[in-house]
């Protein structure tokens, strides 16, 4: 599909491998918002000690409705910026949380620079195939479409490349720095649009978190593809309905593929080049050499 449609998936962050998926960034994000917030309240408003001169009641806004548990420390003096939650019951304000990440957590289609890693072989393509992208040009021309090919009027986001942290540490310096830049744009000193404001930080700290994922992965040497979005079809899993939406590239951009172990390598390697010749010239008659390298995995490796 990805050769013949020129089409990568791009999943919900809430339905892939990593069971900590973003929830993990997110919490980081959340704690180093929290401070932020406490140091404004502390240094008061108005920009003292390079802190941006926004009002930290919008930000304790921000974070009690991301998460409906949060307790503000200026409760009392809140005012009409208290929290919206107040009098939801613990399992409303749960469901709440969960319908919030649901709704907003970013679209995620992921890639490696390892090309010949067992672990992933095993993990991923059992009997498949790696493919290698020349990223500017996978990123020059990416739509996002529906599964049929067709062009989607309007995009909530750009599809934008990234490379993935695994040492929280750096990713919470790095992590705060986009946020708190966000933050000043959003609510600095006044409340225009105050709900769309929030809908953008809290869709920001979402993106964000999808950067991050827990070190045991670090193997996995990954970049991923992020974007805001809805699904435009789904596909059964064992998670169930798995939310998915379609982004189409140039076939350019696709420069080697690469058969992974098996005992059927070399009739796996002779039918993908004659499959590539055939796509190249499906009537036959310019059937030179494809463009793109077909290679073999290195690893003498086979499934007993």
């Amino acid at each position: 599909s990805i050769l013949g449609k020129n089409q990568l998936w791009a999943t919900h962050a809430g339905y892939l491998n990593d069971s900590e998926e973003f929830s993990l960034g997110t919490r980081i994000l959340f704690e180093e918002l929290k401070t932020f917030a406490d140091e404004l309240k502390e240094a008061s408003t108005t920009g003292p000690h390079g802190l941006p001169d926004f009002r930290p009641d919008l930000v304790y806004l921000m974070l009690s409705t991301f998460d409906p548990n949060f307790e503000r420390p200026d409760a009392e003096e809140a005012g009409p910026y208290g929290s919206p939650h107040a009098n939801l019951s613990r399992d409303e304000k749960l469901s709440l949380t969960d319908r919030v990440m649901n709704a907003l957590a970013p679209f995620v289609s992921c890639l490696t620079t390892h090309p010949d890693q067992l672990s992933q072989w095993r993990g991923y393509a059992r009997g498949g195939y790696c493919v290698k992208f020349d990223p500017e040009i996978l990123m020059s021309d990416l739509k996002q479409v529906y599964e049929n090919g067709d062009e989607l009027p309007a995009l909530l986001s750009v599809p934008r490349l990234h490379k993935v942290r695994y040492d929280a540490g750096k990713f919470r310096a790095e992590a705060r720095s986009t946020i708190s830049a966000q933050l000043s744009d959003e609510f600095r000193d006044n409340t225009t649009g105050l709900e769309q404001s929030i809908f953008t930080v809290r869709s920001l700290m979402l993106f964000e978190g999808a950067r991050l994922k827990h070190h045991k992965f670090e193997e996995e040497s990954e970049y991923r593809i992020l974007l805001n979005s809805r699904e435009t079809f789904t596909s059964p899993t064992v998670l169930g309905f798995t939310p998915r939406t379609a982004l189409s590239f140039k076939p350019e951009a696709i420069k080697e593929i690469m058969v992974g172990p098996s005992e059927y390598t070399a009739a796996r390697r002779m039918s993908l080049q004659r499959y590539l010749a055939f796509k190249a010239s499906p009537d036959g008659l310019n059937a030179g050499a494809p463009s793109v390298e077909v290679t073999v995995s290195e690893i003498p490796y086979r499934e007993l």
